[in-house]
């Protein structure tokens, strides 16, 4: 894979350069290049500037004060020196028609075109970003956010690491994740998701093993043994399949407020989600289930016989003095509302990923509830056809 960020910097801005090289690589996954860290001893230093700039997708080019400022040694600003290479690397970037990204430093203002050698002159109309130092890692993170969009590859390079080893690490940590993300779901997402190397392997991987959990829970509520490998399969396919299809959803929903996070960004915190949220479902149906199976063997035949349709009034005509089918009713009630609650706690964490307030937050909850629901009740009734298919 070339390189897709180049990173274009003046000496004095090293410590910057360092840090987004760093980050970038971390989080995005992406071949990232800056001169002292990717260029091995005894390689042609002008050669391998000029392949890393030819195959990047985007130069970032970090615009200091000392660079449009006059040395007081040679006399004159380094960005006026033909002899300097971040000047160069800007030309011929600008020549090919890269995507140039300035990235104003500290309290620096974009220089005009006036103030730009001629052959550079075209970085004044480049959209810039500012890196504040006062609110260095607010707009540090938004840098990252927007290059994000920009470089390609991410979710291959994240997905890479998912083997055996690393399956089975994380199956011996899902329990106490699984604990705290209930009990604090979006600082714990915030530690997982953030400048972690596998961040979307070990979402992905906390995933599969709470589907391993739910069909393993559902198989003897709604289906007969015979055809617990088929369920197993195709449920499976299903859950993945809404993993991907609500990330993407949800990606729509906060795009339309102004979010502008990567798709392996949202797939990493829905995985979460979705892998906690149906572990809940299924143990709040587990627990009524259980009451009915105990106290009332003859009206769980019958739910587990009827068509979603069918439940409401079913249980509307059994009699009114089944306290069993009462209590199952309550549980089934009470911690689907606590699992609403719990969502509203999660969904700070898409709020954090794409660094918005709240109001835009509120927004994108309403965007997706409208976006959302329909595909949520064909998903019910596609599964609820499942099951009646292989009983």
């Amino acid at each position: 894979m070339g390189t897709q960020v180049f990173i274009s910097y003046n000496r004095s801005s090293f410590a910057y350069a360092r840090l987004l090289h760093d980050r970038l690589e971390a989080r995005l996954h992406c071949k990232v290049f800056m001169d002292l860290t990717s260029i091995a001893p005894g390689d042609n230093f002008v050669k391998a500037v000029e392949e890393a700039e030819n195959s990047s997708a985007v130069v970032a080019v970090l615009v200091s004060r000392e660079w449009l400022t006059t040395d007081p040694v040679r006399g004159r600003r380094p960005v006026d020196d033909e002899a300097n290479w971040m000047r160069r690397e800007v030309a011929v970037a600008l020549e090919k028609r890269t995507r140039v990204i300035p990235v104003l430093l500290g309290d620096v203002s974009m220089p005009s075109a006036a103030d730009l050698p001629n052959d550079i002159s075209a970085l004044a109309y480049c959209q810039a970003v500012v890196i504040r130092d006062s609110e260095f890692d607010h707009d540090f993170e938004r840098f990252i956010l927007l290059l994000e969009g920009e470089v390609s590859g991410d979710l291959v390079g994240r997905t890479e690491a998912l083997r055996p080893s690393r399956f089975v690490a994380d199956l011996v940590y899902y329990f106490p994740r699984f604990l705290k993300l209930i009990v604090m779901p979006k600082r714990v997402v915030r530690a997982y998701t953030a400048n972690r190397e596998e961040e979307l392997t070990r979402a992905i991987s906390f995933l599969l093993i709470s589907l391993v959990i739910y069909t393993t829970l559902s198989m003897p509520l709604f289906i007969t043994k015979d055809k617990m490998v088929v369920l197993l399969v195709v449920q499976f396919f299903m859950f993945i399949l809404l993993a991907f299809a609500s990330s993407a959803l949800l990606q729509l929903s906060w795009w339309l407020v102004g979010g502008r996070a990567s798709f392996s960004r949202y797939l990493s915190v829905n995985s979460y989600y979705v892998g906690v949220s149906i572990v809940l479902g299924i143990c709040i149906m587990v627990a009524a289930m259980g009451v009915l199976r105990a106290f009332d063997p003859h009206m769980l035949d019958l739910l587990r016989k009827a068509a979603v349709g069918d439940i409401f009034p079913l249980i509307e005509a059994h009699p009114a003095r089944s306290a069993p089918l009462r209590m199952a009713v309550w549980i089934v009630g009470i911690g689907n509302l606590l699992l609403l609650v719990w969502t509203y706690g999660f969904w700070g964490a898409y709020r954090e990923i794409n660094n918005l307030k709240r109001f835009y937050s509120l927004l994108a909850f309403c965007c997706v509830c409208l976006i959302e629901l329909p595909v949520g009740f064909l998903f019910i009734l596609m599964q609820q056809g499942l099951f009646n298919l292989l009983r």
